[in-house]
């Protein structure tokens, strides 16, 4: 249950803070979570707790919004989750993936109280937006680099993609930087790496009121049964991801998660 003084971001959230305490024998811990839903039920999937509490009270409504009860022990597995969750981002379910995690926020909006009035870039926004320094491929390659290390980090750090046997990549447009993003991860991580085929393109409104299509891909390649893991350097609507993971289900997937460098903040 979450308390109701804490509102989640609708475009994404961290762990804003968590406690972990144990009985004087060390025969049950206890977990305390200031966090969206989402975030709860990863560590919920990890710790598999023998009790949920479904209502906090007095001064922990203030402070937690989840608690979760577990025989342990507690790990620097479940430590090392616990520090992920807080500085990833967690995005909104989406209908076609099972969890999707990003690394930062593309870009922040003004804060005039720090004297900042126009969108500052992320530290993981500027790497990304190097994929358009085409006149410095050197350039492109490290902040490739740099984004298929924190990428990586987060695939051996999480149990859920770090189980995973597969990562797809999407084909990209205009810039294959995502491809090449995934193909570095995949490398890393020594995964297969599994390139979304791009097979059909509907437009779906008209270019005058701004193009927008929806894309169709074939995954055929993917090991059935497999645990898969979709890359891509940006995160916007979802829809194309959402796309590619629809074509991981169809070829037979028994998981589909999503991985992005960063989530853009323009849709809510």
């Amino acid at each position: 249950m979450v308390a109701l003084l804490y509102a989640p971001d609708s475009r994404g959230n961290r762990l804003e803070r968590y406690w972990v305490g144990m009985r004087p024998d060390r025969s049950e811990y206890y977990v305390h979570l200031h966090c969206a839903d989402e975030i709860a039920s990863q560590v919920r999937n990890v710790l598999r707790p023998l009790e949920v509490a479904d209502c906090l009270r007095g001064q922990d409504v203030l402070e937690w919004t989840h608690r979760l009860s577990f025989s342990g022990p507690y790990t620097t597995l479940h430590r090392d989750l616990l520090e992920l969750l807080t500085t990833v981002l967690t995005l909104p379910p989406v209908l076609e993936l099972n969890l999707v995690l990003a690394l930062d926020f593309h870009k922040v909006p003004p804060d005039l109280a720090a004297g900042r009035t126009d969108w500052g870039w992320t530290d993981t926004g500027r790497l990304v937006y190097r994929k358009y320094f085409k006149d410095s491929p050197a350039e492109q390659r490290r902040a490739g680099g740099a984004l298929a290390d924190r990428l990586t980090d987060v695939v051996t750090t999480h149990p859920l993609y770090r189980d995973a046997e597969t990562i797809i990549a999407v084909p990209g447009t205009e810039h294959d930087f995502g491809q090449r993003l995934a193909g570095g991860v995949a490398v890393r991580c020594q995964k297969q790496l599994v390139t979304a085929r791009r097979i059909a393109t509907n437009r779906i409104r008209p270019a005058k009121e701004g193009e927008q299509s929806e894309v169709s891909f074939d995954c055929s390649e993917l090991p059935k049964g497999a645990t898969a893991i979709v890359v891509d350097d940006v995160y916007r609507s979802g829809r194309t991801m959402g796309r590619v993971a629809l074509a991981a289900w169809s070829a037979g997937a028994s998981n589909v998660v999503g991985l992005t460098a960063t989530r853009t903040m323009r849709r809510q």
